[in-house]
């Protein structure tokens, strides 16, 4: 079954990071990787900032009858 995923909190992080995808779908038994770059414009003091993934099963529908 399809999970889609996306990334909450990437925006806390600052202008210094950047993410291409910061949500999608995985099809069932295939990898997703998410890449965060780091490109300090000025120097930084950083402090922990967390970035969680949520996950959800994608429902399917079936329209049509079984016979």
């Amino acid at each position: 079954m399809p999970v889609t995923w996306r990334l909450e909190g990437v925006e806390t992080l600052g202008e210094e990071f950047t993410c291409l995808e910061k949500s999608g779908c995985a099809k069932p038994y295939s990898t997703v990787t998410v890449s965060l770059a780091f490109q300090p414009v000025r120097p930084v003091i950083l402090q922990k900032k967390f970035v969680r993934v949520e996950a959800s099963l994608v429902s399917v529908r079936f329209i049509g009858s079984l016979k």
